[in-house]
């Protein structure tokens, strides 16, 4: 194969071989050693970084006001969300049949699904309470949800 032809790949940059060697961008020198035994960091899963991904998809529902009686309404998660789990004392489930609405809070419907209650601690009337709830309507989300929570 001609030397001209041929491109070389070194750190994921491109460099041309036609170019001389006095162009302004020479070729990197290649590293030797990432210093890394495993994956680097920024390639570990985020709930190793203490965050939880929760993707937005039509079957995840999420409320701030849960109600004890249970006639809060999940509206639908509009965004991605990275739950920092290490900010709640306790993490209860519960299964059943919920109320869920639009994203605008307005009822929608009645369904079964799993839900995961993020509880804080109030220190001003020494009580816990659910700062959050989030409704899995997919049993496999709610599996990976699960697993996800028992590996922090």
């Amino acid at each position: 194969m001609d030397d001209d032809s041929v491109n070389i790949f070194d750190n994921n940059n491109t460099q041309c071989s036609g170019m001389d060697s006095e162009s302004a961008h020479p070729l990197k020198r290649r590293r030797i050693d990432d210093g890394y035994t495993e994956a680097p960091p920024e390639a570990a899963p985020l709930y190793r970084k203490r965050l939880i991904p929760i993707g937005r998809n039509s079957g995840v529902y999420s409320t701030t006001d849960w109600k004890d009686s249970g006639t809060a309404i999940f509206c639908p998660v509009m965004h991605d969300l990275f739950l920092n789990i290490h900010r709640y004392e306790q993490v209860t489930t519960s299964q059943g049949d919920f109320f869920i609405g639009d994203p605008h809070g307005n009822y929608d419907k009645t369904v079964s699904g799993n839900v995961v209650h993020l509880w804080k601690h109030d220190k001003e009337h020494r009580q816990y309470y659910i700062a959050q709830s989030l409704l899995f309507t997919v049993p496999q989300d709610f599996a990976m949800m699960q697993k996800i929570l028992h590996s922090v």
